[in-house]
């Protein structure tokens, strides 16, 4: 009810545009849902999250005083009153959740690869070289907020570690712990992405949907590094006799070498390296199948696969501002394939991946269509 009555406060009060005339109605409705829902978290209770809690409350509210701020005509007095009127409110919330975030380790609300990332840095560091300055990931000179972009962190990403989405092309010399390493990664970057970005933006969900990718890539690159260093270890150890302590791992130890079969050196055959762009691809279309309803797979094919040109990027508010009739499959198909489809992309092959990605959007979005889609 009460994320309901907000998002109705926000569309009235774009609604006034150039006209201040319902202004100060606007402001009353405001006033009194806000006092509708300053009983809700006047108890020192436990907060609840999700979209039943207090995540849609949130981000109406932030969503209404970015709205008030547009307003050009508003009068300093009036914005002051507003913001004045949701400050005890916004106080209260944000304390429930500071004290939520003071008891409870993020390692368990964090987002899932996030957390696997995490857990998995902390079992391999002992294993992996500490960054030195020469060492220093492209992607810490970034700042959230301001230069960490969505294409400046794929872009830098590509530079750290040659891919995003397949563990067995990152170079195991391309690993490194400390600040100027994964923990500066970590710490500097993916952190703030999570705690500093409104949730609301539309590049935090792009963010965040890259940030969870490498994570989930950086997990199993962590994990195959740490069960080499172990084979490793072991293997040094038992040909040394078991009165010697095993070798100390030096970073020449690191360096890749040429593949070699099992009989050459004990360690088993290198793992086929899977294509990285048909892995891409592949995960695109995994994650259209989970929402087949067009409003919700356009929203999802929008925010996590954003067209890598920024000219040609789109998103749901680009639709619903011309009007574009979703019912109609082939039309709302038509305007999607102007920025997805394979004849519409010939000149980005220099985007890793992009052309295969088009081609797997294409072909099950056609499927989609063919089978009846509605």
């Amino acid at each position: 009810m009460a994320d309901t009555a907000l998002k109705r406060a926000i569309q009235s009060l774009s609604a006034i545009g150039a006209s201040p005339v319902n202004l100060q109605a606007a402001i009353n409705d405001y006033r009194s849902l806000i006092s509708l829902l300053e009983p809700e978290f006047a108890k020192n209770e436990a907060v609840f999250f999700g979209p039943c809690g207090v995540h849609p409350i949130v981000k109406y509210l932030c969503q209404f005083l970015d709205a008030v701020i547009q307003i050009d005509h508003l009068p300093a007095s009036q914005c002051f009153e507003l913001v004045a009127i949701s400050t005890p409110l916004v106080n209260r919330l944000h304390t429930l959740v500071m004290a939520f975030r003071s008891t409870t380790a993020r390692s368990t609300y964090d987002p899932i690869s996030i957390r696997e990332f995490r857990r998995a840095l902390s079992d391999t560091a002992p294993y992996l070289p500490k960054a030195e300055k020469k060492d220093k990931y492209a992607l810490l000179s970034l700042t959230v907020g301001t230069t960490c972009t969505y294409d400046a962190l794929m872009s830098h990403l590509y530079t750290d570690f040659s891919t995003i989405y397949v563990a067995e092309r990152i170079p195991p010399t391309q690993l490194y712990a400390g600040d100027l390493g994964l923990h500066g990664f970590l710490h500097q970057v993916i952190e703030p992405i999570l705690d500093v970005l409104p949730s609301y933006k539309a590049d935090y969900i792009q963010l965040l949907g890259l940030v969870c990718d490498i994570c989930e890539t950086l997990t199993e690159a962590l994990k195959l590094y740490s069960t080499n260093h172990k084979s490793e270890t072991k293997h040094s150890h038992d040909n040394s006799g078991s009165s010697h302590k095993p070798l100390t791992v030096s970073d020449d130890d690191q360096m890749e070498s040429e593949p070699t079969t099992a009989s050459q050196n004990g360690r088993p055959k290198p793992r086929p390296i899977i294509k990285e762009n048909m892995d891409q691809a592949t995960r695109v279309v995994n994650m259209l199948k989970a929402h087949q309803d067009r409003s919700t797979l356009l929203e999802k094919l929008l925010t996590h696969c954003p067209h890598p040109d920024v000219q040609r990027r789109k998103t749901v508010a680009h639709f619903v501002g011309r009007g574009i009739d979703v019912s109609d499959p082939s039309r709302w198909w038509k305007h999607v394939g102007i920025i997805y489809h394979p004849d519409k992309n010939v000149n980005l092959l220099r985007y890793p991946g992009w052309a295969d990605t088009c081609n797997a959007i294409t072909q099950y979005i056609n499927e989609l269509i063919h089978k009846g889609y509605r």
